[in-house]
């Protein structure tokens, strides 16, 4: 294997589409850039997503995303429509206990429903006993394209880009980052991006962090491919719940298994036509260094889910099933973006949970920007590593 020895200014870990992208605005305002990916590209959470574009949580978060949104329809043209960027059209189904349940436990969210009977195309397959809808849309990308699309981009400015590179400690002097060391060699630099996703918490406590990031698996069903099943949407969205898993392993597993409202999930799977993709869990896990492979219980649950709302489903096979890990800030769900004042020239690029993709084109530029003027067009101090010295 290539002994690295390598010198540059900035050294980003992970391979995700925050590290790919942070790597891409760098990399083309001339910034020397080494990604450093211990497998290969998308292969954590991104490479087991369905690719939604969407904006989450509330306020300055809201804001933020909302301006990602635009900048991926910007660079869907500039990239000559690679990463695949698409408005997708949504339905929201519900029973009548669902909608008297959502109005008791979620006031509000019960907006803008009408009758299944008013949709203007109608969607047979759907179950009988679905009386309620809510119409909407979804922008998507192509999450493995958006990686490979923008690591290849950040290559042609410039970066260099090593998979299948585990890094084994951070090199810090007198406070200061000094180098990475990986178990292909080490690489000097001035600044470390820990962009580990799920694994950032690992990376932390090489210089002395300790990152308050969960791993929350997310499970993916792929069905056969088979002609369509639905008229009109690309996604159907139903209302979830919790179930309880492995009592008695509480110690082991988180004991919540979540299905919220835009989880559940039924869409088109990318790299197969005609086949339907099924998923949505949140479960959190302690380790991931070990993670699961799918669950078979989790599995039962989300094609259980699926089949309440599409029966026909019942009647396909699974081809696949696959799980992918978000890293959840633990204390606020609020992503953690920027400098942290223990260690000069380690920043902190985590804690994007479910919403990854949407966040990772705003704080990539965001990142690019802090790292190169030491100030960010948009304010990012409320997501700072320091927030949690105040708790």
């Amino acid at each position: 294997m290539m002994e690295i020895k390598e010198e540059t200014e900035v050294t980003i870990i992970g391979g995700g589409a925050l590290g790919c992208l942070t790597a891409y605005h760098l990399a083309k305002k001339g910034t020397d850039v080494i990604l450093v990916e211990r497998g290969d590209l998308a292969s954590g959470a991104i490479g087991a997503s369905n690719g939604w574009v969407v904006p989450a949580g509330s306020g300055s978060l809201f804001s933020l995303l909302q301006t990602g949104v635009k900048m991926y329809q910007e660079l869907d043209e500039e990239t000559k429509k690679r990463i695949e960027y698409r408005v997708a059209n949504v339905l929201e189904c519900f029973t009548d206990e669902d909608v008297r349940r959502m109005k008791k436990l979620w006031p509000g969210t019960d907006q803008n429903l009408k009758k299944r009977d008013e949709l203007e195309e109608p969607e047979p397959n759907l179950a009988d006993d679905i009386t309620w809808v809510r119409e909407s849309t979804l922008t998507y990308v192509n999450p493995l394209k958006l990686c490979y699309v923008f690591a290849n981009y950040a290559r042609k400015f410039g970066a260099k880009i090593f998979t299948r590179t585990k890094v084994t400690d951070i090199i810090v002097k007198n406070g200061k980052v000094r180098g990475v060391k990986t178990d292909r060699g080490e690489i000097i630099t001035k600044f470390v991006v820990n962009a580990a996703g799920a694994w950032a918490p690992i990376i932390g406590r090489m210089v002395g962090l300790d990152i308050p990031i969960v791993p929350v698996l997310g499970q993916i069903l792929v069905t056969e491919p088979t002609p369509p099943l639905l008229r009109n949407y690309h996604t159907i969205l139903g209302v979830g719940w919790s179930t309880t898993l492995y009592p008695e392993k509480e110690e082991e597993w988180s004991q919540h298994v979540k299905f919220g409202i835009f989880e559940g999930t039924l869409t088109e799977y990318w790299p197969g036509e005609g086949s339907y993709l099924l998923g949505g869990c949140r479960f959190q896990i302690r380790d991931p260094e070990h993670a699961p492979q799918p669950i078979p219980e989790i599995t039962k649950l989300i094609a259980e889910h699926a089949i309440r709302y599409i029966p026909k489903l019942g009647r396909l096979h699974i081809i696949r099933s696959y799980v992918g890990l978000r890293p959840m800030c633990a204390v606020d769900g609020l992503p953690i973006i920027g400098n942290v004042e223990e260690v000069e020239g380690f920043i902190l690029a985590t804690g994007t949970d479910w919403y990854g993709i949407s966040a990772a084109m705003i704080f990539g530029k965001l990142l690019s920007e802090l790292i190169r003027k030491n100030a960010t067009s948009e304010p990012i101090d409320e997501f700072s590593y320091s927030r949690f010295k105040q708790a």
